[in-house]
């Protein structure tokens, strides 16, 4: 279900997509991620939960420092 997620986190989550810019190291780790994903990304498709989700994904690596071991 795509719409199990409240407006208001969304517009967090994109925000985020466009505003944190990974470095080298940070984005093979979210490359790899991705590879690990059996979707192939953060989504199954590129709609507006595949930018939310990956803006989460840019948060964790840089806010967390969420890397494959974490």
């Amino acid at each position: 279900d795509p719409y199990d997620i409240k407006a208001s986190l969304a517009k967090i989550l994109v925000s985020y997509d466009k505003n944190i810019i990974l470095n080298t190291q940070q984005q093979k780790v979210y490359d790899d991620a991705m590879k690990m994903s059996s979707e192939g990304g953060p989504c199954c498709c590129k709609c507006w939960r595949w930018t939310a989700f990956e803006g989460q994904a840019k948060y964790l690596i840089t806010e967390y420092n969420f890397d494959k071991n974490a």
